[in-house]
C-alpha cells in the first residue's frame, strides 16, 4: 500500500468512528435480508411453540389434575421464552422494513433488537449454567463426601 491510503486510516482511526466509515452495498442488503427472513422464520417458529404451550397450560388447568407448581413452571418458561422470541421478531420486521424504505433509524432499531435478544439470551444461559454449577456443589456437599 502507498503511504497516502496508510496516513488517511491513520487519520480516520484517531478521529474515532466515521459515520460513513462503512458501505452498505447491495450484496450485504441481500445477506442482512436474508438473515432476517430466517429470523423470521424461527421466532414465528417459537410463537408457535409458546401457542403450543399456552393450549397444554389451558388443558392442564381444565383438566385440574396438575399441582400449582406444575402450572407455575409453565407460566414461568411461557413467561421468559416469550421476550427473545418477541426481540427475534422485532429485528427482523424492522430491519427489513427499514432496508426497503431506507430508513436508518428503522433499519439501526432492529439491529438494537437483536443485541437485545443476544444479551437476554446470554443472561440466560450464564443463569443456567450458574444453576447447573450451584446444583453440583450442591449435590455433592449433600452425599457427605
Amino acid at each position: 500500500m502507498d503511504d497516502s491510503h496508510d496516513a488517511k486510516v491513520a487519520s480516520d482511526h484517531d478521529e474515532g468512528t466515521k459515520s460513513n466509515g462503512l458501505t452498505v452495498t447491495d450484496e450485504l442488503k441481500q445477506h442482512i435480508i436474508s438473515t432476517a427472513k430466517w429470523a423470521k422464520f424461527f421466532a414465528v417458529l417459537g410463537f408457535i411453540m409458546i401457542g403450543f404451550y399456552l393450549c397444554s397450560l389451558l388443558l392442564l388447568m381444565l383438566l385440574g389434575g396438575k399441582s400449582m407448581d406444575v402450572i407455575f413452571y409453565f407460566v414461568f418458561f411461557i413467561f421468559i421464552y416469550f421476550f427473545p422470541v418477541s426481540y427475534l421478531w422485532k429485528f427482523a420486521t424492522k430491519t427489513i422494513e427499514g432496508i426497503e424504505d431506507e430508513d436508518q433509524e428503522r433499519f439501526e432499531e432492529g439491529f438494537s433488537q437483536l443485541f437485545s435478544h443476544f444479551r437476554y439470551v446470554g443472561i440466560l444461559t450464564i443463569i443456567g449454567l450458574s444453576l447447573i454449577v450451584l446444583s453440583f456443589f450442591l449435590g455433592f456437599l449433600g452425599k457427605g463426601y
